[in-house]
């Protein structure tokens, strides 16, 4: 296994799991003496699991038999945290790091599994064609190990004795996307796995082509806040709606659902001046004479 990385500063999240455990291996092993590389190991302990100080002590001894600078930051979410909740802290604590540190991307280590996994999740919840090719690779965020299996790093893992902690959460079927790992993929046969796979590759060449089209569109009816509603309302619905979800991803907005963009649609087309409507995170567009606005609430 072997990883490809740029010359530069990168924070790596490390949850204490095989895979990111397998992750800071992988750098270890191929970056850890080249001085144009700087890795600091991030952790963040969401507070839902009582043993989760092991976990914590695990991935800081880890870092520090490396020679890695090590962070972390602890919250107390509870036992019924929601995972978009914990999902949204976490990446809260990875950016604010890669803030302090200056730092070119955060390595996460996200593999093929979850891949798959994500694009059935968000298939589900209505997020649309961007739903099957959500979980890749952008300018903050790289993930090194998306072209691995599951079964790959735990061989990878077994070889080389790595020491990891197993989140017992995982297999709690109360979080949608453990349900669908243990009652729906593992059921998958090889080959429908495979035909899967490739349909989000292709989907992934078709969202680029369109997301191109999209901006040289959105350049010419919105700004960084606004958008024109007379330039949405003239479009049919699916068209308008993709161009309203393309703008708010613009805004570093995701995650949204179908439903949301269905509002903000309805919104444009008859809302009355000064409706809000909710998108993500305290962010709401809101309904002016001429432009949809997207603002977000004074705390």
């Amino acid at each position: 296994m072997k990883i490809d990385l740029k010359p530069g500063t990168y924070i790596v999240a490390v949850s204490g799991g095989v895979d990111s455990i397998s992750l800071l291996s992988l750098i270890n092993n191929n970056y850890s003496k080249n001085p144009d590389f700087r890795f600091i190991v991030a952790h963040f302990d969401h507070g839902i699991r009582q043993d989760s100080d092991l976990d914590l002590k695990l991935v800081r001894k880890t870092a520090k038999s490396y020679g890695f600078e090590f962070v972390f930051e602890k919250a107390n979410l509870g036992p019924k945290t929601s995972e978009e909740t914990a999902r949204k802290h976490r990446y809260e604590f990875l950016f604010g790091v890669s803030e302090k540190y200056q730092a070119g991307a955060i390595l996460t280590a996200h593999h093929k599994n979850d891949l798959i996994e994500t694009a059935v999740f968000n298939v589900l919840r209505g997020t649309g064609r961007k739903g099957l090719t959500s979980l890749g690779s952008r300018d903050l965020i790289i993930r090194p190990l998306l072209k691995f299996s599951k079964a790959q790093i735990l061989r990878y893992a077994n070889k080389h004795q790595l020491a990891w902690r197993e989140d017992i959460t995982n297999t709690d079927l109360k979080y949608s996307r453990n349900l669908i790992r243990e009652e729906l993929l593992k059921k998958f046969s090889t080959a429908q796995t495979k035909k899967l796979e490739s349909i989000i590759k292709s989907q992934h060449s078709i969202n680029q082509e369109l997301d191109n089209l999209l901006d040289e569109f959105l350049d010419t009816i919105a700004d960084e806040k606004t958008i024109k509603r007379q330039a949405i309302n003239s479009l049919p619905d699916n068209l308008a709606s993709e161009i309203i979800a393309h703008w708010l991803r613009k805004n570093n907005l995701r995650d949204f659902d179908k439903k949301t963009i269905q509002r903000i649609l309805s919104g444009s087309r008859i809302g009355t001046t000064g409706s809000k409507y909710d998108v993500k995170h305290g962010y709401f567009v809101i309904v002016q004479k001429e432009v949809l606005a997207l603002d977000i609430l004074e705390r």
